[in-house]
């Protein structure tokens, strides 16, 4: 099967490593997986935007009219789109994170004349407009009218547009908004194998200058300061007042010289390759992941994968990865108080090593490469099968109709 998928970036945020990892699992199965993205080119990938566009918008922002820059980078990145799309002719279309008013919805427009369509749901923006309500800016009342008209149309699309959710609570808010439920499908995002192979623990927390006596909590993401990732709640457990047993290992974009008991706290910065973000893991006794909503965080499967066990908040589909008291620890209270108590209670646990086991278990059988690919196969085989597609979009737009989504 010929696979083109579509993202806004290329190996750049969750959404956009979750799809490189999709399209490397379908490649390993014997399919031709092509991607598209905004920012990188690799061997049979293809950029929307070339350098005239780019330099032709710069130059438009410069002199002050950059009012015209949406209205062109639509037009030629639609260009480009149906250029790819009749040079590779796919059997199936994946999209992924494609965020903005006009082009995204042009895009899957365009592309449900050409193939049948997936829309992998990395966040609630298809439906609501924004990443996840609360926890980032709400949309316009222009772009919810975009997204309904959008929905209008889908449903008279030539071929079927349907979704996969990588968590079973994103499935639940999508049907609950407008997606119909014929078209939905849960599949995890998947885990490179290679992330199951152990590093020593002493050894990976001395290539970060930690100490090999002492637990290391690691906490990692690309803006560990960002509210929606539970930047706040972050900073008041590392000033607290916690066990000297513990040291705290930070990745990514963090606090600087802010924290109180920077002692210990070790702020490393971005990693940029897989083998140091494994090493980062396996230097951990346990990961620590502080977000107040999320939808199936890469870092909890990697790190599962690993043998390393979470602590989480009890939201969004973290439960769904996470077995209280088995394979890591989940909180209902959102709160710094909440993760300090449960700390310091497991400061003298021995547990850890077994709650490693269950959680790299666990993690075999719910990422793992191949099952996942497989997973995907099944769904564009079903949706791209000509009578499914229009026995399921009548009954789709019947559905929209009694939502109220898809006015007559």
């Amino acid at each position: 099967m010929k696979i083109l998928e579509v993202s806004d970036f290329h190996n750049t945020g969750g959404a956009s490593i979750a799809a490189s990892r999709i399209a490397s699992a379908l490649r390993q199965e014997g399919h031709t997986c092509i991607r598209l993205s905004s920012d990188a080119l690799e061997p049979q990938k293809s950029l929307f935007l070339g350098k005239k566009v780019n330099l032709f918008v710069q130059f438009l922002s410069i002199m002050g009219i950059d009012c015209l820059t949406s209205k062109i980078v639509d037009k030629e990145t639609i260009r480009q789109f149906k250029m790819h799309l009749s040079k590779y002719q796919p059997d199936h279309i994946l999209f992924h994170n494609i965020h903005g008013t006009d082009w995204p919805i042009r895009m899957i427009n365009t592309a449900l004349n050409y193939a049948p369509t997936t829309w992998t749901l990395h966040d609630c923006w298809s439906f609501l407009g924004c990443f996840y309500p609360s926890y980032s800016p709400e949309a316009s009342d222009g772009t919810l009218q975009k997204l309904d008209s959008f929905w209008s149309r889908v449903t008279k699309s030539r071929y079927q547009l349907s979704a996969v959710t990588p968590s079973s609570w994103m499935c639940s808010e999508a049907t609950r908004h407008c997606w119909s439920e014929m078209n939905v499908e849960t599949i995890h995002n998947p885990v490179p194998n290679y992330f199951s192979e152990k590093i020593d623990k002493a050894s990976a927390k001395r290539s970060f200058g930690l100490n090999a006596n002492k637990k290391v909590v690691l906490c990692i993401a690309g803006n560990l300061t960002e509210s929606r990732k539970g930047g706040s709640i972050l900073k008041d457990i590392l000033s607290s007042e916690l066990t000297d047993s513990y040291q705290f290992l930070l990745i990514g974009n963090s606090f600087g010289y802010s924290i109180e008991n920077s002692k210990k706290v070790f702020e490393h910065g971005f990693l940029n390759d897989e083998i140091s973000l494994r090493l980062a893991y396996n230097a951990a006794d346990l990961t620590l992941h502080t977000a107040p909503i999320d939808n199936l965080p890469n870092t909890i499967a990697e790190s599962m994968t690993c043998g390393t066990p979470v602590m989480a908040f009890e939201v969004g589909g973290v439960p769904e990865m996470i077995i209280d008291n088995d394979c890591g620890w989940l909180e209902k209270d959102i709160t710094p108080k909440a993760i300090i108590t449960r700390l310091n209670s497991l400061s003298k646990n021995q547990k850890l090593e077994t709650y490693g086991v269950n959680a790299y278990e666990r993690a075999k059988s719910l990422f793992h490469e191949q099952k996942i690919a497989k997973k995907y196969i099944s769904h564009f085989d079903f949706f791209g099968n000509s009578s499914n597609c229009c026995n399921r979009n009548a009954l789709a737009r019947n559905e929209l109709y009694s939502m109220g989504r898809v006015r007559s």
